[in-house]
């Protein structure tokens, strides 16, 4: 939270970007942060939270969701690297979210390629957020942060990461992202 303070208020340093810290993390990793996010291409982890080289092991899928290939990958990363915190990181005006919100209200969820999968995993928490009265900006606000908490939820029910929660040796927090503040909002 501090590097995004730093963000934020445009105070960022030159945080493990030198060529030194290449040289280093090419022997090896030690992440001190997992993060789930969205694949939004205003919302890069590693300078939201200014950080640089093998600071932060990003796992990134639209709609910051929680499949199985994000899952696998943070499960990895926590177990090969013993990462202590997991971040699940939504956005403001999410585009995988106001798309499934359409859907939602159009009842239409054909969808090319792969991009249905997506979809499936966002619909929940649109539907709750419908089903509590919201819409328009709400809607689409309280849907990010639905999508946030169903991710958060699937990660604490992993079986591998589930034990460490128990433990102390993990835990896992949910947070949203501004896109025009860019300010970093832990949910509760």
């Amino acid at each position: 939270m501090e590097g995004n303070a730093r963000f934020v208020s445009q105070q960022s340093i030159d945080v493990n970007e030198g060529a030194d810290r290449r040289v280093a993390v090419s022997k090896g990793q030690k992440p001190f942060a997992g993060i789930i996010g969205c694949v939004d291409s205003r919302v890069a982890p590693e300078l939201v939270f200014d950080r640089g080289l093998g600071d932060l092991f990003t796992s990134r899928v639209a709609g910051a969701i929680a499949d199985d290939s994000a899952i696998g990958s943070v499960e990895f990363g926590v177990l090969e690297f013993k990462i202590p915190l997991l971040i699940v990181l939504g956005h403001s005006n999410c585009g995988a979210v106001k798309a499934t919100i359409e859907a939602v209200e159009t009842n239409n969820f054909r969808a090319p390629g792969q991009i249905g999968a997506i979809v499936s995993h966002i619909v929940p928490a649109v539907r709750a957020a419908i089903a509590d009265g919201c819409h328009g900006p709400e809607l689409v606000a309280q849907s990010i942060v639905g999508t946030v908490r169903a991710t958060v939820a699937a990660l604490t029910s992993s079986e591998v990461l589930a034990p460490l929660i128990t433990t102390g040796h993990l835990k896992v927090v949910g947070a949203t992202y501004d896109l025009g503040t860019g300010v970093v909002t832990h949910l509760a």
